[in-house]
């Protein structure tokens, strides 16, 4: 069945704050837990995406292995199964920027990407850097979500297209 092509209007704006809502407690359970590592922290940004992706009708599968070996912490699929975005989690101690430029050198999709590492994101589309993100705010991981969520590439959308 068709769906309109999604625009930042498709997530409603009471959802999408209370997905952001649910992902700042997650976080705030941590506190004083010593968990400042990458696999403590990223489940809570794993299921905030989860949460904004069934808004849009997309699925996010975890840890799927795509050609060349590369896989990314997670991969969003559309009804269609087609790949509609990637995510990178990072721990909190490393160097965000150095870990995109590793990840570009092993070819990591770069069409819709999340890279973030629980303080900030940054949001690759179509290849080039789209913006930089301060995951400490709500109103930037809404941004973050809108902009991630509403990305079409031109084949995606000459499909959509072509279905109506």
């Amino acid at each position: 069945m068709y769906q309109e092509p999604i625009t930042t209007t498709t997530l409603g704006t009471s959802a999408l704050k209370a997905a952001i809502s649910r992902y700042y407690k997650v976080l705030k359970g941590y506190e004083g837990q010593e968990v400042d590592y990458e696999l403590g922290l990223r489940s809570a940004f794993q299921t905030l995406l989860s949460d904004v992706a069934h808004m849009v009708k997309w699925t996010l599968i975890p840890e799927q292995t795509l050609d060349g070996g590369i896989r990314p912490d997670g991969v969003m699929r559309d009804e269609f199964k087609f790949r509609r975005g990637y995510w990178e989690a990072k721990g909190p101690k490393g160097n965000l920027d150095k870990e995109i430029e590793d990840k570009k050198k092993k070819n990591y999709p770069l069409t819709n990407t999340i890279f973030e590492n629980t303080k900030r994101a940054i949001l690759y589309q179509n290849k080039k850097k789209y913006g930089e993100y301060d995951l400490e705010k709500p109103n930037d991981v809404g941004d973050l979500l809108k902009a991630f969520f509403a990305y079409t590439e031109p084949d995606i959308a000459n499909f959509e297209v072509a279905v109506q």
